[in-house]
């Protein structure tokens, strides 16, 4: 745990298991226990609000943290005082589908011309961390209830290990869930531009608001 008195703010990480100097195997289940379980820790045994708990993930960890911030909403009604997700994927199936090593060496990619094929391989994948799904849920589970949900995206347009069109989808399926009924291709897509924000080559914020619901 690190702490700064002065700002009055904490910052708690932890190795999940299989990781780092923890023990035991890791698995989706596993994983998605262990960081709801430190949650918990600090919303009953530390006293901390959820409303100001932000969960934070990089990478696989932004998958571990959807899945958590989903099955407190889900389970509890809670929302979080934020959610921060660094280079996330829709799904862990999906991404090695186009998948390079390096961002210059296709694994399963070559492999698309092929579905049948594709989807064999991919039925090897054990853990699916469906990332995009449980957002969505967690989405739609927010407007619902009339709750509050703050995520932020942070992807690199050059990242090797995950594109960044990853974070694209995820962040599409949450803007579709967080309005009620279904929203037409064309409107979206226009709805989208009009919240774009060029930042420079390559860079761009979009901001998608609806009543207390709220991606970047």
């Amino acid at each position: 745990m690190l702490t700064d008195t002065a700002y009055k703010w904490h910052v708690i990480a932890l190795d999940y298991r299989g990781f780092g100097h923890s023990t035991g195997s890791p698995s989706e289940q596993g994983l998605v226990t262990d960081a709801s379980t430190l949650v918990d820790y600090a919303i009953t045994t530390l006293g901390i609000p959820p409303s100001r708990i932000l969960i934070l993930g990089q990478s696989l960890g932004t998958a571990v943290s959807s899945a958590v911030a989903e099955k407190f909403s889900r389970e509890k009604g809670i929302d979080f005082a934020g959610i921060v997700l660094v280079a996330t994927f829709s799904s862990l199936p999906t991404m090695l589908a186009n998948y390079s090593l390096g961002g210059v060496v296709p694994l399963l990619k070559p492999l698309n011309i092929c579905p049948p094929v594709l989807r064999f391989f991919l039925r090897f994948v054990v853990d699916k961390w469906k990332t995009l799904d449980r957002l969505a849920a967690l989405t739609a589970q927010t407007r619902e209830r009339n709750g509050r949900l703050r995520i932020s995206m942070i992807h690199a347009a050059d990242d090797r290990d995950i594109p960044c069109v990853e974070s694209v989808k995820v962040f599409e399926a949450m803007a579709r869930a967080s309005v009620e009924g279904r929203m037409d291709e064309p409107v979206f897509l226009e709805t989208k531009d009009a919240r774009t924000e060029v930042r420079g080559e390559k860079a761009f914020k979009v901001t998608w608001a609806e009543d207390d619901i709220t991606s970047k």
